[in-house]
C-alpha cells in the first residue's frame, strides 16, 4: 500500500469514530413530534370500583403548541350508559398555546363487569383537523354496601315547601362487615335536608342495615338534584346515582 493510501485509510477511519461527514450525500433524520393537542392521561384505568360507587377523575385537555387551536368539538364518551360526564370546562370553541381545559368523568354502572370508553375531542391545528383521545377502563365488583332506592323524583313542588319524606335505607351485604364508616352526606344541603339518620358513623356488620330520611325544600325554581353518600374505611364510597335524587318545579 503506497503512502496516498495510506493517508486516505487514516482519513477514513477518523470519520468514522468521529461521525463527520465533510463532504457528499447524507441522510437526514427527523424525531416525530409530540402531538400538540392531547389529554393528560392518554389511558387511565378506574380500578377496581365498588357497584354502586360514582367514582370521579379529571381529566385535562391541553393545547402544547405554539398556534391557537380553533373550531374544537364537545368532548364525547363513547359509553354514555355507564360513564357521566359530570362537569365539562372544554366548552370553548379556539385554545391558545398552552391553554388548558378540565373535564369530569364518573363512572357509574348498574351491574359488575369489565368497561371501556374512549375520551375524544377534536380541534382544528394549522392545516389539519385533529383528534385527541384517551383510553378509560375499569373493573366493576360487588359492592359492600348498596342504597335502596338509589333514585327519587319527588314530586312538582313550590319553592320554599317541604316535599313528602323519603326514607333511604344503607344495607352491607353477607361477605364483609362495613368499618371505619363516616356521615352520610347528601351533594346539595340547599335544595334538600337529611330530617333522620339512624346511620351516624356506626359500622355495618354482616346484613346490616341503616337509614336516613330525606326531605326537598327547593329555594328556587328549576330541576334541583342531589347524591347521596357514605364512605368507609372497609367498604369503600357507596353513592345514589349521580343527580338521581331531584325535585322537579
Amino acid at each position: 500500500m503506497n503512502r496516498a493510501s495510506n493517508t486516505f485509510f487514516l482519513y477514513g477511519i477518523i470519520l468514522l469514530f468521529s461521525g463527520c461527514v465533510p463532504f457528499g450525500n447524507y441522510s437526514e433524520v427527523t424525531l416525530a413530534s409530540v402531538d400538540n393537542l392531547t389529554w393528560d392521561k392518554g389511558a387511565y384505568d378506574y380500578g377496581s370500583v365498588n357497584l354502586g360507587s360514582n367514582t370521579t377523575q379529571t381529566f385535562t385537555y391541553q393545547n402544547l403548541g405554539s398556534r391557537q387551536a380553533t373550531l374544537c368539538s364537545s368532548v364525547t364518551l363513547s359509553d354514555t350508559t355507564n360513564f357521566t360526564l359530570v362537569s365539562d370546562g372544554c366548552t370553548s370553541s379556539s385554545m391558545q398555546p398552552n391553554e388548558t381545559c378540565d373535564v369530569q368523568v364518573a363512572i357509574n354502572p348498574s351491574t359488575v363487569g369489565t368497561y371501556s370508553l374512549t375520551l375524544s375531542r377534536s380541534c382544528n391545528y394549522e392545516t389539519e383537523v385533529r383528534t385527541s383521545q384517551s383510553l378509560i377502563t375499569a373493573v366493576v365488583v360487588p359492592a359492600a354496601m348498596a342504597w335502596s332506592p338509589d333514585t327519587k323524583n319527588f314530586n312538582s313542588m313550590s319553592v320554599n315547601s317541604n316535599s313528602s319524606a323519603q326514607i333511604f335505607t344503607l344495607s352491607s351485604g353477607s361477605q364483609t362487615a362495613v368499618t371505619g364508616c363516616g356521615l352520610v352526606t347528601l351533594s346539595n344541603t340547599l335544595d334538600f335536608t337529611i330530617t333522620a339518620d339512624s346511620c351516624g358513623v356506626l359500622d355495618l356488620g354482616l346484613n346490616g342495615s341503616c337509614s336516613v330520611t330525606v326531605v326537598a325544600n327547593p329555594q328556587s325554581g328549576g330541576v334541583k338534584k342531589a347524591t347521596l353518600s357514605r364512605s368507609c374505611s372497609s367498604g369503600g364510597t357507596v353513592s345514589t346515582k349521580i343527580d338521581k335524587i331531584k325535585s322537579p318545579d
